[in-house]
């Protein structure tokens, strides 16, 4: 019997809020808070949340069978001087700061995310996640 995809989409939000919430408290308390900013935390958090929300995904098949390598996207350090902003940079797609140095991908939309972020989202999506330009 297979499960509409509807369903496991309705039932992995219904799995993940509470988690959610769980995160948030914790992540506002001080001590827990300063103990979720170690890197090997952050990446156990990441890989937790990735393996909710993309589990439950199936592949979209595309018309023209159009791959991540095809779009030509380019990859670029990130570097905060580059992209005029005082501010912190999140990916959008994991919640996390873009660091000094880090991996990004460089959309014509100018968009920010983490290279293993939107290559997660590409396979699903070959639009921007946030305003949706068609990236092919």
């Amino acid at each position: 019997m297979k499960i509409p995809l509807a369903v496991l989409l309705a039932a992995s939000f219904f799995l993940m809020l509470p988690l959610m919430c769980i995160l948030t408290i914790l992540v506002r308390s001080s001590f827990l808070g300063s103990m979720l900013n170690q890197p090997q935390v952050r990446h156990l958090l990441s890989w937790l949340v990735d393996s909710v929300l993309f589990s439950y995904r199936q592949p979209v098949h595309f018309e023209q069978n159009v791959s991540i390598s095809e779009i030509n996207l380019g990859v670029i350090r990130y570097e905060r001087e580059n992209w005029n902003s005082d501010e912190t940079v999140e990916c959008v797609l994991c919640m996390y700061e873009i660091e000094e140095g880090e991996e990004i991908r460089d959309l014509r939309c100018k968009h920010l995310f983490h290279k293993r972020c939107l290559d997660r989202w590409l396979v699903q999506q070959l639009t921007c996640p946030l305003c949706r330009d068609c990236l092919s």
